[in-house]
């Protein structure tokens, strides 16, 4: 187990939101967790998620699937449309850094090639990209 802290902020040119995070990584468990960190101020009512990966179920040797949960509770003074805009937001940018690098490394992946006439001799087609 190891213990990370982070801070963020988040928001627009009118308002910036900081937080303070306390993240557990787990290796044995594949998991990263974490909520705010709560010996600091953070402009967050309250925060806490996971990561969790495991191989996938169809073809652990080529591919991961990847689970993410997050919730977030902001102070009433924050706007609406704020909160809103955040939470459309957040989902997209947390995540969407896995699929770029993910591919990258499936680009660079030695066993690519056969992974992929495996699946494709197993009748499973290409993979979609």
């Amino acid at each position: 187990e190891r213990t990370i802290y982070t801070r963020m902020k988040v928001g627009f040119p009118m308002l910036k939101l900081e937080f303070f995070v306390k993240h557990l990584y787990y290796p044995s468990l594949n998991s990263l967790t974490w909520t705010l960190d709560y010996a600091k101020r953070s402009d967050f009512d309250d925060s806490c998620g996971y990561w969790y990966v495991v191989p996938h179920p169809d073809d652990p040797e080529g591919r991961t699937r990847v689970y993410y949960s997050v919730e977030v509770s902001m102070f009433d003074w924050v706007p609406k449309f704020v909160v809103d805009f955040m939470s459309s937001k957040a989902l997209t940018d947390a995540t969407s850094w896995v699929k770029k690098h993910s591919e990258m490394r499936w680009e660079k992946d030695p066993r690519r090639a056969v992974l992929e006439a495996k699946r494709v001799s197993d009748g499973g087609g290409e993979i979609s990209e």
